[in-house]
């Protein structure tokens, strides 16, 4: 089953493998695709292609140790933010930016817990 085989932020078969491994024609893996991205599993963006999508199913709390002159700040995560974290674009989360000596980096302030280094 496809849906066993996808992992969140990792891209997704193209239509052409999908009915290549599972025996099906083009239109029906478009349409496994299509009935993916309904139930929310999977995002289509011009451009990128298709990206499978973060469940929320209580995870892990991801442990980050912030040096010294790192900058933290926490917001509403934009469309961008959600797209690069493999969430749903409907979905509202908080997200918290660490910036150090000019670099950022984006996680889940709902998953992640900041200690100093």
């Amino acid at each position: 089953m496809l849906k066993e085989r996808i992992r969140a932020g990792q891209g997704v078969p193209s239509t052409l493998h999908i009915s290549q491994e599972f025996g099906i024609n083009r239109i029906t893996a478009r349409r496994a695709l299509d009935v993916l991205v309904g139930e929310g599993w999977i995002v289509v963006r011009q451009g990128y292609g298709p990206v499978v999508l973060e469940r929320d199913d209580g995870g892990e709390i991801e442990t980050v140790r912030l040096p010294r002159g790192a900058t933290l700040d926490i917001r509403q995560a934009t469309e961008q933010d959600r797209y690069d974290l493999g969430l749903p674009l409907s979905m509202v989360v908080a997200v918290a930016e660490v910036s150090i000596g000019g670099r950022s980096r984006i996680y889940r302030a709902d998953r992640t817990r900041f200690t100093s280094a």
